[in-house]
């Protein structure tokens, strides 16, 4: 089987899709990417499922950094975040403004706001492919 290259500008659905959204022009496929990742586990996460997302490390309790498959164009990007376990806030935190190459999170209890782990978390990332 030979390897070759299709070159286009827009993507375009046969029809078979209904409402208003039937193309989109490839810069967007190619430069508007996203990452996302599910962790899950208390103490010491893993990574369930994700898109984009290389590794996870587990920094201290409540706090763990999550590393791109394909790093961000610039540190303008934007990362939100949620927790698998009730009277948990996750705070999406960039500790290093200057890299475009993972985001920072951490969770800790609503009550007193004392760091903890959780059975898990939720982080998507939206931004510019670098």
């Amino acid at each position: 089987m030979a390897n070759g290259t299709i070159a286009f500008d827009t993507l375009q659905t046969s029809g078979q899709i209904t409402g208003t959204a039937k193309s989109v022009d490839t810069d967007y496929v190619v430069n508007g990417s996203a990452a996302w990742v599910k962790s899950i586990g208390d103490g010491t996460p893993t990574i369930s499922v994700s898109f984009n997302i290389a590794s996870l490390t587990d920094n201290d309790t409540g706090d763990q950094s999550y590393t791109y498959t394909n790093g961000m164009s610039s540190s303008n990007y934007v990362s939100m975040a949620t927790a698998i376990d009730d009277d948990t806030a996750v705070t999406v935190q960039n500790l290093n403004a200057d890299t475009s190459a993972l985001t920072r999170v951490h969770s800790h209890q609503d009550s007193d706001g004392a760091a903890i782990d959780t059975d898990g978390k939720n982080i998507t990332v939206m931004g510019d492919l670098a």
